[in-house]
């Protein structure tokens, strides 16, 4: 780095033999951070082959928001969003708050804000009455935002599922939700629980897996996971999967 500028390096090697295929640097200064990713990210798709088909072009759209300090604050928000609990759960709400008012077509940032405001009553025991608009109207704003989102059909799949208890609905956003990002693994996760609770339990349990492959360190995936097990009454793997979450962050209360 001199100055203020960062020189970033993208390889791209081949599975098989690790041999690179495509490389290239980009010279940008710190605040263009998000913009040079989308820029890799197109340079990239250009390599692939066969090439990405056109109604597969989304998954390349634009994420995060052009405006630095928006970024920031988004990445700040996930920080605190993760820690799961009341107080961190207000600083993650406050900080995607300044991210939106920052930039009020950032649909990332919306979709945290329902993320935190749709578990608040779960982390924290906040108020469900007092949440459930506050959550469904931040859902809506990111949908408006940016429909091709996944985030933005996760936190929709949640307000049905935490809140208008319309679990169909919910799983259908859920589905929508991987069909856009197949990696998304908390809507792996959710969309395992919701069938685990309608008595499809082998179905949900191959969601769950599948949060647990694609976030393996993840400490609420294993807890998760815990549940839905422990649902389908196999307690050999509920308490496995329990004991693995409290390995992985033994101050993690969901794990206990």
């Amino acid at each position: 780095m001199d100055g203020p500028t960062l020189r970033i390096r993208y390889t791209l090697n081949r599975v098989a033999d690790q041999v690179q295929v495509w490389s290239k640097s980009y010279d940008r200064d710190i605040a263009s951070m998000a913009s040079v990713s989308r820029e890799m990210a197109a340079a990239l798709i250009q390599q692939i082959h066969p090439p990405l088909p056109p109604q597969k072009m989304h998954l390349v759209s634009p994420r995060q928001s052009s405006d630095a300090a928006a970024y920031e604050a988004y990445l700040r928000g996930r920080r605190f969003w993760y820690q799961l609990t009341a107080a961190t759960t207000r600083r993650a709400v406050d900080y995607y708050t300044r991210a939106t008012d920052i930039d009020p077509q950032y649909a990332l940032a919306w979709a945290g804000i329902a993320e935190a405001l749709a578990s608040a009553p779960i982390n924290g025991d906040a108020e469900p009455l007092v949440m459930w608009p506050r959550a469904r109207d931040a859902a809506q704003r990111a949908m408006e935002a940016n429909s091709q989102l996944s985030e933005s059909h996760t936190v929709a799949g949640q307000i049905c599922w935490f809140f208008d208890w319309d679990w169909l609905r919910a799983a259908d956003h859920h589905r929508q939700a991987i069909a856009l990002d197949p990696s998304n693994a908390w809507s792996h996760t959710m969309l395992g629980h919701i069938l685990s609770q309608l008595g499809r339990h082998d179905e949900g349990w191959r969601y769950m897996e599948q949060a647990c492959t694609l976030e393996p360190m993840s400490a609420l995936h294993h807890a998760m996971a815990s549940q839905v097990a422990f649902q389908a009454r196999d307690f050999q793997a509920a308490r496995q999967r329990a004991r693995r979450a409290i390995a992985i962050d033994p101050e993690f209360w969901s794990g206990t």
